[in-house]
């Protein structure tokens, strides 16, 4: 199979850097926000203004953030400092805005409750290997649930793991 295959759609010769609802392709998905950072964006009016952009591990694409989202982020994380926001899952779905159009809303990851830590650690109830105490959740903790969500492909390589967008 050719890794460059030939484009056939315009969306194919021109791809897009941003993370549009379409992307998601009626699925809901979990990812880890890398970082989170304000960059000045042309609007299609042609003028200039200061977004708040995600970009997540694994993922090509980067998500412009609206207000709506911006603020779920923050009551998600349970902080307004979108600079503490890396290292954080959360899980992006498919969503239909106020004003009838599609859009990408935001919720806590299966695993957790928005702040990075699956609910046992959050309340404290995470024990470690048979001595009965508590510990933080570990990288191999949320890569093991991140396997188990549905659609997940189970044992493959890293570099499969890419994100389709």
């Amino acid at each position: 199979m050719n890794p460059n295959p030939t484009p056939r759609t315009v969306s194919d010769l021109f791809p897009s850097p941003w993370l549009k609802p379409e992307d998601l392709a009626g699925r809901a998905v979990v990812v880890k926000i890398v970082a989170a950072q304000v960059e000045t964006i042309r609007q299609f009016d042609g003028t200039q203004a200061p977004k708040l952009v995600l970009t997540f591990e694994k993922a090509k694409k980067r998500l412009i953030t609206n207000k709506t989202q911006a603020k779920r982020l923050a009551e998600l994380t349970k902080t307004e400092a979108f600079a503490d926001w890396a290292g954080h899952r959360v899980t992006l779905k498919p969503a239909v805005a106020q004003n009838g159009k599609p859009t990408i809303g935001i919720d806590p990851s299966p695993a957790g409750n928005g702040n990075g830590k699956p609910q046992e650690a959050a309340q404290g109830e995470t024990q470690a290997a048979g001595n009965g105490k508590t510990s933080p959740p570990t990288d191999q903790d949320f890569d093991r649930e991140f396997d188990a969500l549905p659609g997940h492909p189970q044992g493959e390589t890293e570099s499969q793991e890419q994100l389709p967008w």
